[in-house]
């Protein structure tokens, strides 16, 4: 990784920075209403995110976000939060469908997705649902 100054960056690379810094804010703000994710730590977050994503664009010459960056930026700001639930929590999660609630029990935190070559996509959480119910409606 390069260490710059900031006064040896451009306009350009200055404009990048700032809107890598409003977006990061925004999904922080997004993510995290509660504020799971405070002080010194929420700080270390945001640095190492901006980082992270300055590199990468700056490094390839891409100065302006696209909707994919953004996204990028949703995924690795909820990736860094703390979970809510632990292995084995009881919960309800919303699956969609005609019946979008269901119960089950946390199997894993922070999984990788298989369908991810990467390795960088993880889901929050993988949901054992509890069986349906016996009686009908």
């Amino acid at each position: 990784k390069r260490s710059t100054p900031m006064a040896s960056l451009t306009p350009s690379e200055v404009r990048l920075l700032e809107s890598l810094d409003d977006a990061i804010t925004a999904e922080l703000a997004a993510c995290d209403p509660a504020g799971r994710l405070r002080g010194p730590k929420r700080s270390a977050v945001k640095l190492e995110l901006l980082q992270n994503f300055f590199e990468t664009l700056a490094s390839n010459n891409r100065l302006t976000l696209t909707a994919a960056d953004r996204g990028r930026i949703r995924g690795a700001v909820s990736a860094s939060l703390p979970a809510r639930f632990v292995r084995r929590d009881r919960v309800v999660c919303n699956v969609g469908g005609a019946r979008p609630w269901e119960a089950g029990v946390v199997h894993a935190v922070h999984e990788p997705d298989p369908d991810d070559g990467s390795g960088r996509r993880k889901f929050a959480y993988i949901v054992l649902t509890d069986p349906p119910t016996a009686r009908l409606p």
